[in-house]
């Protein structure tokens, strides 16, 4: 338990470290790509964690919500950044602009994903809301990865 806790104190403190700092100087495409592949990759790790936190029968509530605030930072980060990329979108090859175009409507997903969470947590804790949240939030950290993917594959 306290690696667990140990882990997520680090996790979010990377979080907070490129989510405080997110659109500062990102002015060419390669370091917006950057830095949405560290967002992305902390999304899908703090996604997995929370998938991990709730397979505990008597998961900890106040985790699960940090948990969820940590993705929806980061997933809030992801749509920054990728607006921050649209705009220099006439830099891009017709390649990379699918790829873009794709990688939004993946992180516009990540956040139904997100948006279905916090109404299960708000409805309550049983067991059946806390394995709908868990699968929510694989849906979510297999969309962080699907956006790490997407952008590697932009090139940038």
């Amino acid at each position: 338990m306290r690696i667990a806790t140990s882990v997520f104190t680090l996790v979010l403190g990377t979080t907070m470290l490129f989510g405080a700092d997110v659109n500062a100087g990102a002015s060419t495409p390669k370091e917006t790509a950057s830095k949405l592949l560290a967002e992305s990759r902390s999304a899908r790790q703090a996604a997995n964690q929370l998938a991990t936190e709730l397979k505990n029968k008597n998961a900890d509530l106040s985790k699960v919500n940090e948990h969820i605030a940590s993705v929806e930072q980061n997933a809030a980060n992801i749509q920054s950044l990728l607006s921050s990329l649209e705009g220099s979108a006439a830099n891009l090859n017709d390649r990379q602009r699918a790829s873009l175009d794709q990688t939004k409507k993946l992180a516009e997903l990540m956040n139904v994903f997100l948006n279905n969470k916090k109404a299960l947590v708000a409805d309550g804790a049983t067991s059946e809301d806390r394995e709908a949240i868990r699968l929510q939030a694989l849906g979510a950290a297999k969309r962080a990865e699907l956006i790490e993917k997407n952008v590697v594959k932009m090139g940038l």
